[in-house]
């Protein structure tokens, strides 16, 4: 009998098909991107107590998410640090003092902004640009009828009254106004003003016809809003303000990055921002905007960071957005969940 032989081609098919066959038993590894999505489906119980020292603009959400984290995991718990007890996981828009906290892993938790408050008693509201702020705060401009801010509100008729400038403001809300308004204008300078970090301005001493800085999240507490910025040359047009969607909207024009510290982010005033969602142009950014994070600190304890990343998806759960600050944009949260989740199991997926 003669020997069947296997005809070329169909021997390469053979072979071809086997490599396919093996070739897609090795799934290649996901992004860590996808994998902080994965992430973040089902909660990550691993049972301690976090003490977490809370920014005073989430005071009125942290009961809840007390609760709602022994809800979802019954060994898990968070205390509010005290003065006596060192944190082991702090949310400020400051670095955490090197005394109670040694930094394990830093990431961006929440947006707030610096506002420039003009407060008149009538409630008139005006439009600053960056030469009349800087005028304000060099003590050249000492009065509401100068010419630079009449040409900044032509509309409005302001009377020859004093500004009084308020001396003090929180640190992270003086820099950001302080950065933005350079970026404006190169000759913006201040001297009028002294930052100190987490000063919390007492709205009560403002007097008609006061210039004070604010951050947006105590601002809002207080019921006062901010001056809108002249950001170009026609007053009626270029002007932003501080709103909930121009201030996310100059967020979207953050980059990330990963460090030996964490997640760093850093405003690109160049970036296109993102449009919101369901919307196809982005509002005009107000781009005096810093970032609130969550420090772990300590050795690494993943118990510490189970609680960090439960406190992270409250801003994808939108409890985030029930406190005076804003949540963060969704690219830069992902980003800040790779590094505070690092370590902990992977979730099962639900149901199982």
């Amino acid at each position: 009998m003669q020997e069947l032989k296997t005809p070329k081609n169909i021997a390469a098919i053979i072979l071809a098909s086997a490599l396919i066959v093996s070739l897609s038993a090795c799934t290649p590894p996901k992004p860590p991107e996808l994998l902080a999505q994965e992430a973040e489906q089902t909660h990550t119980c691993i049972d301690g107590t976090a003490k977490v020292s809370f920014e005073p603009s989430l005071d009125s959400v942290v009961s809840g998410w007390q609760d709602a984290l022994t809800a979802a995991c019954s060994g898990m718990s968070i205390a509010v640090a005290t003065a006596k007890a060192e944190p082991d996981i702090v949310i400020s828009s400051g670095t955490p003092d090197a005394a109670t906290c040694t930094a394990l892993v830093t990431a961006p938790f929440a947006i707030d902004a610096g506002l420039v408050i003009a407060y008149f008693a009538d409630g008139t509201q005006v439009q600053l640009s960056a030469k009349s702020l800087g005028g304000i705060l060099s003590g050249s401009i000492t009065s509401w009828d100068d010419p630079q801010i009449h040409k900044d509100n032509p509309s409005l008729a302001l009377t020859a009254q004093p500004i009084v400038v308020s001396p003090e403001a929180d640190a992270n809300a003086l820099q950001s106004v302080v950065d933005w308004m350079k970026r404006l204008d190169s000759g913006f300078s201040n001297s009028k003003i002294k930052g100190t970090l987490g000063f919390q301005l007492d709205s009560s001493t403002l007097v008609d016809g006061s210039i004070a800085i604010m951050t947006y999240s105590a601002a809002t507490t207080a019921g006062l809003t901010g001056a809108s910025i002249v950001t170009g040359s026609d007053p009626t047009r270029d002007v932003v303000s501080p709103g909930n969607d121009n201030i996310k909207s100059a967020a979207s024009q953050y980059d990330v990055k990963h460090t030996a510290a964490g997640t760093e982010a850093t405003l690109n005033p160049s970036k296109i921002p993102t449009p919101p969602l369901g919307a196809d142009v982005a509002p005009l950014p107000y781009q005096a905007v810093f970032t609130v994070n969550l420090t772990i600190c300590g050795a690494e304890n993943l118990a510490n960071r189970a609680v960090g990343k439960f406190l992270l998806r409250q801003d994808q759960q939108g409890a985030i957005a029930s406190s005076s600050v804003l949540s963060l944009p969704e690219a830069v949260r992902v980003e800040s969940l790779i590094d505070i989740s690092k370590g902990l199991p992977s979730p099962k997926p639900a149901g199982n």
